[in-house]
């Protein structure tokens, strides 16, 4: 197993999501499960010299109810995923969601969030994370250079993400047609990866999920005391040591909390 990136704040070190459940329902065939990664991520290699940054996209199916789900778990990227068919419970820190057919999630870098209640139920999920490059409190994300939205675009979407009222969007059947296309393409492709195809679907992807979060998630709304970045860290680093108890053992001070929060 390649060993997952990390997020280091202080003393305190968060490791990627190796997708252990996944890969091990995969093995025993209780889902089909078809793949493209890198790192950590089951599924087929994708090119070293191609796709930089992406580090898995894919989908699986799972025909019936099953014994497992994903726990508790961050990625080192932007992660959307999209339900196809079937239902799925998805969690954050602060909320749960029952995913029905033609749900899209998103979750920022490092996001905190679990798939299954705690199992998944009869599903097809498709997904795709892309490395943000992020691994301390002090670095921005780096989009690698085959996303070919305007740079100051894709400037706005993690930001827009971090004051998103939801994670979650039920997409129109406009909108749904660009992952239905994206599955077709990743089920007839065999172990060959079809990277023209990858790079023109995931940017179609972002263009959408940029309109998306433009329609319901203003960057500035002053008379919100939700939207004030200050208490949203806050709430998240409380919510984070709710959902992982494990992570009070750590000697918290509070010069090292607020590190944490981005706040003095």
């Amino acid at each position: 197993m390649i060993k997952p990136p990390a997020f280091r704040e202080g003393q305190t070190v968060i490791h990627a999501d190796t997708c252990t459940d996944l890969r091990e329902a995969a093995s025993r065939q209780s889902i089909e499960l078809h793949a493209f990664a890198r790192g950590q991520y089951p599924g087929h290699p994708l090119p070293e010299d191609r796709l930089p940054g992406l580090r898995t996209v894919g989908y699986w199916n799972a025909v019936d109810s099953q014994s497992w789900g994903l726990d508790w778990h961050r990625n080192e990227g932007i992660e959307v995923t999209f339900l196809q068919s079937g239902q799925i419970d998805f969690w954050t820190t602060s909320s749960l969601w029952t995913l029905r057919a033609g749900d899209l999630t998103a979750c920022g870098p490092w996001q905190l969030h679990r798939l299954g209640n705690p199992n998944i139920e009869s599903n097809t999920l498709l997904w795709f994370i892309i490395d943000s490059n992020i691994r301390n409190k002090d670095q921005k994300c780096r989009w690698p250079n085959w996303i070919v939205l305007d740079p100051k675009d894709i400037e706005e979407l993690i930001p827009r993400l971090m004051y998103a009222p939801a994670p979650v969007f039920h997409l129109s059947p406009k909108l749904r047609k660009t992952w239905e296309s994206l599955h077709r393409e990743l089920r007839d492709s065999g172990e060959v990866c079809p990277v023209s195809s990858l790079a023109i679907h995931i940017n179609a992807i972002l263009y959408d999920l940029l309109q998306l979060l433009r329609s319901t998630t203003p960057l500035e709304n002053p008379g919100s005391a939700d939207s004030t970045p200050a208490l949203r860290m806050v709430q998240g680093f409380l919510d984070g040591l709710a959902a992982i108890p494990s992570q009070l053992e750590h000697p918290w001070t509070v010069k090292e909390m607020a590190r944490v929060c981005h706040i003095s």
